[in-house]
């Protein structure tokens, strides 16, 4: 079977065989810009280019043959209709590219329409095909020519206050001088007007109200243009005023009844005495729409996005004029419930977290979510994570586990904190707008969580934590943001060392003084996250930005300094009171060069330090590299710090590794490529390293100016399973360079006589690394 597979592939190059007497297959689209224009412009406006073509020639999985193209054309030979013929036809195979010149002129004309959307007005496009052997090959020839700009741009309206509304952000226009007079741009400057007349009362002003626009003078390709502006169809401009709002509490199938209405600030509300019911006073947070006020097209939006609360399956809001030409709409917004109460069970094979051992962990996860909680659509969320650890060699059934209860309660509104938001916006720090956007779009989170971890031979901790902040989403055009902040925050953590890691470190060790039992303690600020993506645009590109701070023991180092002058540490008990800071930037970024080929590559920098009378930070906070998601060529906490290397704790000696540090450079580079039907495959390198701030007992592991030389690089690859709603990854990681000299003054790791464990690390893990 296997024998036959690997001549598929080998005979998948001669598919010619298979063509008919008057048939040839595309083989290759190729486009050459005949321009000056720069590099960079040219790769961009290529890649635009490329996504007009009618026809593509066929997929080549393995680089430089067609299987899936040998596939169709075995499928057909047989004739039969077998159940795994069946699955070949519907998952193997692919239908060959047959060359047809029809399509040709079409990519002609698509390319030329877009140079002409994108201002090159004078744009030209040509082509020439070759065929040989019943093969053909198309070049594409674009020369763009000169690209036209705006010179001076005018609206030109007759209606004194629809003129005055467009003037007041006039400042906002994209057509400036000297942009592109591109089809595109042009429909974004509509829609800013369009934006900003519905905004002041003009509901019904759209794109039908404009005329074309006219070019009276194109001199040396720059462009003086007016854009007129026309009544609608009632022949002049007119305000709409929000009537009747109508809020139904719907179940299902259920219809309003109307013997059950309540009237709260002029709104009608009907059927909210019937269970699982959201309280009319806090819907009314959630309702921009105001009688007899102006319908604003942004309140009517903006309601439908707060709308989407837990306890709200679906909000359909109509919109109904009172009658033909009215100036008043009314509102009947239908809400159709959620259910208030899911639960889950799951058991799953995820990847290792605890220790550098197991290669797979075994799992089950319980929750219980109370869409409805106060009746204010506050969404209560119960979880109960339990997971085990294998033991590869099989010295027991698991050798770690761990449990973890988490309670959140997140409230769709923005409830503030001791006055602090209003007080940064009386001082100015934060703005009126900025403000605003907290209160319509922030959610009030609070979280208290209890943590196990139990590495059976060596430590266990008990860690308990409470926390009270915020979290928002913007989703916008091309990108979304989120952050989340939180503001006190208090965590206990209890680690009990056993005799095992007892042997390996002693009291005065950088791993054993991690250990000690401490609270981390914040009142007014303890952590902010910031994401922020793009998603892909023309060129194939998205990319993702996410930054975390995280301020620890602030106040309790200020409380300490005026008790004692930091003599010695606070403490309750045994339980001192940590102090340290911990900043992380992670930055990715995506080429999608096709559908099946995509390159991927990040870059990881964290930095965490102590002040106040903390002098190493804890050993739940410290920053580690290795596993699936980092370093796939080490194990988890197996690299590093600097160029240390500790010669008795190896893969073979069974224990497990325990190197942390203050300090994070990681660099990774994926190419993900489609295999055959669900299946993937992946080529990565990896390179970085962890270092302390401060000498300890591990030689070599401090920050230095030779931090370079410290650096390791891995490589490997993977095959990955697309099973929908995740992805299972198995990546094979290679040690190529260590961060440490040998003896030979070699960072070389593929040396002869090492065994293969040592160089080589499986990594199961779900969803990709990054």
């Amino acid at each position: 079977m296997i024998a036959g597979f690997l001549l598929g592939i080998l005979s998948s190059c001669n598919t010619s065989k298979y063509l008919g007497e008057n048939e040839t297959l595309l083989v290759k689209n190729k486009i050459t810009i005949l321009s000056d224009l720069p590099a960079s412009e040219k790769n961009a406006l290529r890649y635009e280019l490329g996504t007009q073509f009618e026809q593509v020639p066929n997929d080549k999985t393995f680089i430089i043959f067609k299987p899936r193209l040998w596939f169709y054309y075995r499928q057909e030979e047989k004739g039969d209709s077998t159940d795994f013929d069946k699955f070949v036809q519907r998952k193997l195979v692919e239908p060959p590219s047959l060359y047809d010149p029809e399509k040709t002129q079409e990519t002609l004309q698509k390319m030329e329409d877009l140079l002409f959307n994108k201002g090159y007005l004078e744009a030209e496009v040509w082509y020439e095909d070759t065929i040989v052997n019943q093969h053909a090959r198309v070049h594409y020839f674009v020369q763009p020519s000169r690209i036209f700009t705006v010179e001076s741009f005018e609206v030109d309206v007759q209606d004194t206050m629809v003129y005055e509304i467009i003037d007041q952000v006039a400042d906002e226009t994209l057509m400036t001088p000297g942009a592109p007079v591109s089809s595109a741009r042009l429909g974004m400057e509509k829609q800013r007007i369009i934006n900003a007349m519905q905004d002041k009362g003009f509901a019904n002003f759209t794109f039908g109200n404009f005329g074309a626009l006219e070019a009276t003078d194109t001199t040396n390709a720059q462009v003086k243009s007016r854009l007129p502006i026309i009544p609608g169809q009632e022949g002049l401009f007119r305000r709409k005023y929000v009537g009747d709002v109508v809020i139904n509490n719907l179940f299902l199938s259920d219809k309003p009844s109307f013997s059950q209405v309540m009237r709260y600030d002029s709104m009608t509300f009907v059927n909210f005495n019937r269970k699982n019911r959201i309280r009319p006073s806090v819907l009314l947070n959630y309702i921009k729409l105001r009688p007899d006020q102006l319908f604003r097209k942004s309140d009517l939006n903006e309601t439908r996005v707060q709308l989407q609360l837990p306890a709200v399956r679906f909000a359909d809001i109509k919109t109904l004029p009172r009658f033909i030409n009215s100036d008043t709409v009314d509102f009947e917004i239908d809400l159709y419930a959620a259910k208030r109460f899911e639960t889950n069970a799951e058991f799953e094979i995820n990847r290792t977290t605890v220790s550098n051992l197991s290669f797979i962990g075994l799992g089950t996860n319980l929750s219980l979510i109370n869409n409805n909680f106060f009746g204010g659509s506050e969404r209560f969320s119960n979880g109960l994570d339990i997971s085990f650890e294998v033991d590869t060699k099989l010295k027991g059934i698991f050798n770690a586990a761990n449990v973890n209860f988490h309670n959140t309660l997140e409230i769709p509104r923005f409830t503030g904190f001791l006055g602090l938001y209003t007080a940064l916006n009386n001082s100015n720090i934060l703005g009126d707008e900025r403000i605003e956007t907290l209160e319509s779009s922030a959610n009030t989170v609070l979280d208290l969580a209890y943590e196990y971890v139990d590495l059976f031979k060596f430590f266990n901790y008990h860690s308990v934590t409470a926390e009270y902040g915020f979290r928002s989403v913007f989703n916008g055009i091309n990108l979304r943001k989120r952050f989340q902040i939180t503001h006190p925050s208090l965590t206990y953590f209890n680690p009990t060392i056993r005799e095992q890691f007892d042997s390996l470190y002693n009291d005065e060790t950088f791993a054993r003084k991690s250990f000690a039992p401490q609270l981390f303690t914040s009142i007014f600020f303890n952590k902010f996250v910031y994401t922020l993506e793009r998603f892909q645009g023309v060129r194939g590109f998205s990319s993702a930005l996410i930054g975390s701070f995280e301020l620890t023991g602030g106040e309790m180092y200020l409380a300490n300094l005026i008790i004692n002058g930091l003599k010695e540490p606070l403490s309750i008990g045994e339980l001192t009171f940590a102090n340290f800071v911990k900043l992380e930037v992670d930055g990715r970024l995506y080429k999608q060069f096709n559908p099946e080929q995509v390159l991927a590559l990040r870059a990881n920098l964290g930095i965490a330090a102590p002040f106040g009378t903390s002098d190493i930070i804890p050993f739940v906070k410290q920053f580690y590299l290795g596993g699936p998601l980092s370093m796939r060529a080490w194990r988890i906490r197996e690299l590093g710090p600097g160029s240390y290397n500790n010669e008795s704790i190896t893969r073979a000696s069974g224990n497990p590794f325990f190197q942390t540090g203050d300090l994070k450079l990681l660099l990774n580079a994926e190419y993900r490529f489609d295999v055959f039907w669900r299946i993937e495959g992946a080529l990565f390198v990896d390179a970085g390293n962890i270092w302390t701030l401060r000498k300890d007992d591990r030689p070599g592991a401090m920050f230095t100016s030779e931090f370079l030389d410290q650096i390791a690089v891995g490589s490997g690859m993977g095959i990955r399973f697309d099973a929908d709603y995740f992805k299972v990854v198995l990546d094979i990681g290679l040690k190529v360079r260590n961060p440490y000299p040998d003896d030979e003054g070699s960072h070389l790791a593929l040396k002869s006589g090492l065994p293969t464990r040592e160089v080589v690390n499986w990594n199961f893990a779900i969803n990709y690394p990054f």
